[in-house]
């Protein structure tokens, strides 16, 4: 989307559709393992935090109930320097069952 500024929480659903990822997999059939989300650019904590009750909720996100830990983040200050006139990216990668 050039020239669109996304919200963290956009940029995040995003990253869980299946029209972003790069396997070749339908993410609503089979469940997430762990993912782990990496935000670069002008992104503050609270509004990573702010994805995690936005994910929960999505009905496409199925995440695997006998972990603890579902997810990670790191945040990067410095901006991306290939996407212009953006000030913030991120990159997701996880492990899913629907993976073979």
């Amino acid at each position: 989307m050039p020239n669109q500024e996304l919200s963290v929480i956009d940029m995040t659903v995003q990253c869980y559709s299946k029209e972003f990822m790069m396997a070749k997999c339908d993410p609503r059939k089979g469940v997430y393992l762990i993912s782990a989300r990496i935000y670069r650019g002008k992104v503050s904590p609270k509004e990573v935090n702010k994805t995690k009750e936005t994910i929960q909720k999505l009905k496409s996100v199925k995440e695997v109930c006998w972990s603890n830990i579902k997810y990670k983040c790191g945040i990067s200050l410095k901006q991306p320097i290939y996407i212009e006139n953006g000030d913030k990216a991120v990159c997701m990668v996880a492990n899913h069952t629907a993976i073979n």
